[in-house]
Order: C-alpha cells, then sequence, then structure tokens
C-alpha cells in the first residue's frame, strides 16, 4: 500500500471547514488530511467520488496531543452509506473536542479514482 501526500485542503480563516475538489487518489494510494483545531460539535461529512465502483473508503480518526493515532471513530463505506443517484454520501458526525484527520483510502490495486470531499459544522461558525 502507498501512501500519497494530499493536496491541503481549502480552509476557513477559522479552521471550521475543509473542501477538496477532483482529487485523483492513485491505485492503492491513501490520501490523509490532518486538521488541527477543527471546532468540536455536530458536523457533517460529504463525500462524492466520481464512479460507482466502491473502491474509496474514508475514516476519521483522532490526533491526539502526542501526535498518535487513534482508532477510527468515523469509518465510511461508500457502499454502506446512503447514496444518493450520483453517487454522493453525505454523513452526520460529531466531532470529538481533540485533533482529527480524515483518511480515505483507495483498495483498487490497477486503477486511479478521483472524488471530492468536504467537512463542515453544523450550526457552527465558517
Amino acid at each position: 500500500m502507498s501512501w500519497s501526500a494530499a493536496p491541503n485542503p481549502f480552509r476557513g480563516a477559522t479552521k471550521n471547514y475543509i473542501s477538496v475538489i477532483a482529487r485523483i487518489l492513485g491505485a492503492n494510494g491513501i490520501d490523509t488530511y490532518e486538521l488541527p483545531g477543527i471546532q468540536p460539535g455536530p458536523a457533517e461529512l460529504y463525500f462524492g467520488p466520481y464512479d460507482s465502483t466502491g473502491k474509496l473508503f474514508v475514516n476519521v480518526r483522532p490526533v491526539f496531543n502526542n501526535g498518535v493515532r487513534g482508532a477510527p471513530i468515523y469509518f465510511i463505506a461508500t457502499g454502506s452509506l446512503p447514496i444518493n443517484s450520483t453517487g454522493q454520501a453525505n454523513a452526520p458526525l460529531y466531532l470529538p473536542n481533540f485533533n482529527i484527520e480524515i483518511v480515505v483510502q483507495n483498495t483498487d490495486g490497477a486503477a486511479s479514482h478521483e472524488y471530492d470531499l468536504g467537512l463542515w459544522p453544523v450550526g457552527g461558525t465558517y
């Protein structure tokens, strides 16, 4: 499995939301988005793969003050979420009061896949 450096997502000045558009993830690749200082509380995670192969998986995991990554607190498989007719998934979640990272994994060993990703607080400040 190869690790790829994810691009810096677009963030608001307060770092309370992110947006990644048209990211291409190579075969067996993993993108990791570290989100220090994101606002705790209810949030919405948007994930929009550009195809319907079901080869992209997303998880949200804590990053503790000592840099240790915890087990995923949310795991999102595109085949298990309510998916609309365009293949997009929206997942409500509750962000903890510590740093998190979002990990997108391509389980396809033969092809790259493209996606959009967004995370924002519900009723919070942007």
